[in-house]
């Protein structure tokens, strides 16, 4: 099930986009678990997640509302352990603050997460825990939301402390478990990178989206979404640190290995289509060319680019942004 649905796909301008789907599921029935309760359980969690993911954010939340009161009342009948419904409990409060995101209700959300969290520490869960982590990773991205910098950086960089010490202490041994501690790491990085770089602090940015993406390559292939994103914001960081010889070798990477004779016609796993990528991918080197002054290189990487964006449909931004790099350097 997914971790976080606040999963932002950006591939241009000055947005970057929001990588590594992280998945941390509840957890398996245990033999004194009662089956009907784990059913409710996740039948309820199933539905939340479909209306969230169809855009139906007032029904996913009084869906999870739901779930809240269902795991309180199996609690109270000692149908799961204290230990169980702290767990569980945390990951609906989670999907609730992520809906309270997506609404833009900010104080909602941190509430919510506050007392959360309270409630797991309480309930005996570890502050190390991923479901601490990851409730925390979310409060930092509602303090940033609410222009409160100092409050968000604190804890971008304690859910990144916490989970490189974890990964270092080798106390991780369960491979499912060692990849889904390191994915809540990636996206630590990750989200601290677009903390930075919205504060203008573009080296530190490019540094830890560098990081996001040496742990993405470790957990998906080179063509996953998840990685194509942070090489894409990685290389528009370059860009702007005008960097370009760094920024290139980046882009031609991509546009090299989406060149390949059995990827031209695959989907891009995960993600939008082969052309779409090789599109924006050279648009992207059209401008590196362009800015370090070859303007006949510019020109070939605009004859590519404009057949890639050919097999688009003519509502791409992509069109838009190419004929705006056209102009702005007269190719």
């Amino acid at each position: 099930m997914p971790c976080c649905l606040l999963q932002v796909v950006v591939m241009c301008g000055r947005s970057l986009s929001l990588g590594l789907a992280f998945t941390w599921p509840f957890r398996t029935q245990t033999p004194e678990e009662p089956e009907d309760t784990q059913t409710i359980t996740r039948q309820l969690f199933t539905r939340s997640l479909w209306y969230i993911v169809h855009g139906e954010f007032a029904q996913a939340d009084r869906e999870l509302h739901q779930l809240l009161t269902h795991l309180a009342e199996a609690h109270r009948l000692n149908q799961i352990d204290t230990s169980t419904y702290g767990e569980q409990r945390g990951r609906v409060c989670s999907e609730l603050a992520s809906v309270s995101l997506i609404l833009r209700n900010y104080p909602a959300a941190e509430a919510l997460i506050k007392q959360t969290v309270q409630d797991c520490v309480r309930a005996g869960l570890d502050v190390s825990d991923a479901a601490i982590v990851e409730l925390s990773l979310k409060l930092a991205l509602i303090y940033d939301r609410m222009g409160r910098p100092e409050e968000s950086a604190m804890g971008f960089r304690y859910c990144i402390g916490t989970q490189e010490r974890k990964l270092a202490s080798g106390s991780v041994i369960d491979p499912d478990q060692l990849n889904n501690e390191k994915a809540l790491l990636g996206m630590s990085y990750n989200y601290y990178a677009q903390f930075l770089y919205s504060q203008n602090e573009l080296t530190q940015a490019c540094e830890y989206a560098q990081k996001a993406l040496s742990i993405a390559q470790q957990l998906y292939p080179d063509t996953h979404s998840n990685c194509v994103h942070l090489e894409s914001d990685i290389a528009t960081i370059l860009i702007e640190l005008s960097r370009l010889d760094e920024a290139r070798t980046v882009l031609r990477r991509v546009v090299d290995r989406f060149a390949q004779s059995d990827l031209v016609d695959a989907p891009l796993e995960s993600g939008p289509p082969t052309d779409e990528i090789r599109c924006h991918f050279l648009t992207q080197l059209l401008q590196v060319e362009a800015m370090s002054g070859d303007l006949g290189k510019a020109k070939n990487m605009y004859a590519d680019a404009e057949k890639s964006c050919a097999k688009l449909s003519n509502t791409s931004n992509l069109h838009e942004r190419l004929l705006k790099l056209k102009r702005m350097y007269n190719l």
